[in-house]
């Protein structure tokens, strides 16, 4: 059974408290934090994350955070055991953060952030497809959009995108 997320005046609290020992992870590629990130946090990608938790032993409490809070939420339910307790997913990730009036570090627009790549690639393709399908009266070309709507429900269902985890391997994402 998963914790209910923290909220982010509960986070803004929690890192005001100087006598705490709580750590705020974020869950993001090293592109996406590089790019926007809560101030006073690590920097540690949920790929990465089962290779980093000897960091993480001395808080009392661990904060994870993405862009909306999904990947925060499926790391907290994947931790192990003596994890789970302390571990907490930030609700609604650092878009909620920042929409609430708390403060955001921004270093600039460096590389575009995973998920605008995602949908770019993934529009762009169903755009296509369906353009040369009618122009070119070839059926073969409607079966890219219908490609691309399969992993879009696949993503959504399951909460795991394929072409983000791709993508997260190119040169132009490390």
């Amino acid at each position: 059974m998963n914790k209910k997320p923290i909220l982010p005046k509960e986070l803004d609290k929690l890192l005001q408290d100087k006598k705490s020992k709580v750590v705020c992870v974020d869950l993001r590629t090293e592109a996406e934090h590089d790019y926007a990130h809560i101030p006073g946090t690590v920097n540690i990608p949920l790929d990465q994350l089962k290779n980093h938790l000897s960091q993480l032993k001395g808080y009392d409490k661990v904060i994870l955070y993405c862009a909306s809070g999904a990947r925060s939420q499926f790391a907290c339910s994947v931790l192990p055991d003596n994890f789970k307790e302390k571990a907490e997913s930030l609700e609604g990730g650092i878009t909620k953060w920042e929409n609430e009036g708390f403060k955001v570090i921004y270093k600039g627009k460096s590389r575009m952030p995973i998920m605008q790549q995602v949908f770019l690639i993934v529009g762009s393709s169903i755009l296509l497809g369906l353009f040369f399908g009618v122009v070119t009266n070839n059926n073969w070309f409607f079966l890219i959009p219908m490609f691309m709507g399969l992993g879009l429900t696949f993503a959504g269902a399951s909460g795991q995108c394929l072409m983000t985890k791709m993508l997260i391997k190119m040169p132009w994402n490390k």
